[in-house]
């Protein structure tokens, strides 16, 4: 039998509340004790329950980095985790030094004097504040971002469509899934959009919904949901903060991209990065991380040719008008590389757009298909990308 019940991701969220209740109960007995008539006991009290709360942060911030591994994290969470992680362990290396010195003040039989009570007192409300700070950077993780939170069903309606087991989900159009893509028509097997498209349409059957396919430019796809005008924006969109926008939410990350420019097999000795593209032309698709990327990184001289699409690139790089593309190399979330091109190009200037940071395609859904965006992290985190 598991001591963790079914509606917690991992034993963290019960923990938790131990080291907050514990901390506060004890700096208000000092509280109590530095104002009025000291009882005998009281002193002691604070004492114990400071042990217990120190304890209880020890357990909370072990649990805590062992939920990191059970729990999906979006990229644009990854700098919000690393702070909360750092606040706890702050807050627990300090009240353990705040026992070690109030026991052994007891054990040196310090006098009880009201300054020596006001000091203690004061120790403790500066726990009680790095408690908060922890707490609080916890709460925007769940309650914000949504990390460790499991759907529940919203109520005994059955689900639409004919799949068993799905879960409920209700789209803008009853039974239909609304989906912006950029193309209706993908390149082939080496085209991100057929990927995107074959993992949806196995989603929209596991809930048995059909798919009515908009096609939509790249550039502020991502308003397409925030509008309601579509239930889900499929067009490869990175999780970067500027693209979230009212009344739509990201998903889960299905996969992850690094920046690249694809050249011809017989231009590699030519090419190596960026800056040997002075006087050359760079194709870029208009409001993609590619573009940010190569306007970011280019020198003046660097030619940087704009379009709609990628089809319009690769036409252009056909008939010699590019001497490169801006495209990412594709991986998969275990990391594997994600096949995207054939011997008719090479990959160089391989690097990430944010050192040191995947950039992480998600869906972005409108808040308003009511069950979506949890059916959608489930679907996530059960199926590997690409099928």
């Amino acid at each position: 039998m598991s001591l963790i019940p079914s509606w917690a991701p991992n034993i963290h969220p019960l923990v938790i509340h131990f080291p907050i209740v514990l901390l506060i109960a004890a700096a208000v007995m000092d509280l109590v004790d530095t104002l009025f008539e000291r009882p005998v006991w009281l002193g002691a009290a604070a004492s114990s329950l400071y042990v217990a709360g120190a304890a209880a942060a020890v357990a909370a911030v072990l649990t805590g980095i062992q939920a990191g591994s059970t729990v999906l994290l979006p990229g644009m969470v990854h700098p919000l985790v690393s702070d909360h992680r750092s606040w706890a362990l702050i807050t627990t290396v300090y009240m353990a030094l705040a026992v070690v010195i109030r026991l052994a003040a007891r054990r040196t039989g310090s006098p009880g004097t009201r300054t020596h009570r006001l000091l203690l007192l004061t120790v403790g409300v500066i726990g009680v504040v790095l408690v908060q700070q922890t707490a609080e950077r916890g709460a925007r993780l769940v309650y914000e971002h949504g990390v460790g939170v499991i759907g529940a069903p919203l109520s005994n309606a059955q689900p639409q469509g004919d799949a068993a087991g799905a879960s409920i989900v209700r789209t803008i159009e009853p039974g239909v899934l609304t989906v912006a893509v950029t193309t209706v028509a993908p390149a082939g097997p080496y085209d991100s959009q057929q990927w995107i498209r074959g993992y949806v349409e196995r989603f929209a059957a596991d809930h048995g919904l059909t798919i009515r396919w908009v096609v939509v430019p790249f550039d502020q796809s991502w308003w397409f949901a925030s509008r309601h005008e579509v239930d889900l924006v499929a067009t490869n969109v990175a999780s970067f903060p500027d693209r979230k926008s009212p009344g739509a939410t990201f998903s889960a990350p299905f996969m992850y991209e690094r920046r690249a420019l694809r050249i011809r097999p017989q231009d590699k000795g030519r090419y190596s990065t960026i800056d040997d593209f002075v006087g050359k032309t760079v194709g870029v698709v208009q409001g993609m991380a590619a573009e940010r990327d190569v306007r970011r990184r280019a020198k003046a001289e660097v030619i940087v040719v704009t379009t709609k699409s990628f089809a319009e690139l690769y036409d252009q790089f056909a008939e010699d008008g590019l001497d490169a593309i801006a495209e990412a190399e594709y991986y998969a979330l275990d990391g594997r590389v994600i096949p995207s091109h054939g011997d008719d190009v090479v990959l160089v200037d391989l690097h990430d757009l944010t050192p040191g940071q995947r950039e992480e395609s998600v869906f972005v859904v409108s808040d308003n298909s009511t069950g979506l965006l949890a059916a959608i992290n489930a679907f996530v985190a059960k199926t590997r990308f690409p099928l």
